[in-house]
């Protein structure tokens, strides 16, 4: 879990998504470990908040960071390609380990 990966190789643990959104008092006192819990509606502040995680951990951001447009556009359904069959859909609602 998160606290082998900090005593190991993580610099810092994140916690994003839906779960995220909707606990994120109950995940941010629950886990103690978790550097930072971030909902959703806040996915545009995400590269702050792990600017603070990393330099929190002593190191330090590259000096660029160019992603895009946060405002990726989708493409219609007709053009996109399916990866199960007609009468199937993935679904996934939440991870764990």
């Amino acid at each position: 879990g998160a606290v082998e990966w900090k005593q190991t190789s993580a610099k810092g643990v994140v916690v994003t998504g839906c779960m995220a959104q909707r606990y994120a008092a109950e995940l941010s006192e629950g886990l103690p470990e978790v550097d930072a819990v971030v909902g959703f509606e806040r996915y545009r502040d995400i590269a702050a908040h792990i600017e603070g995680v990393v330099a929190r951990a002593g190191l330090s951001m590259p000096p660029v960071v160019d992603v895009g447009s946060a405002d990726v556009p989708f493409r219609p359904e007709w053009e996109r390609v399916r990866l199960s069959r007609r009468h199937a859909a993935l679904l996934r609602v939440a991870e764990g380990g």
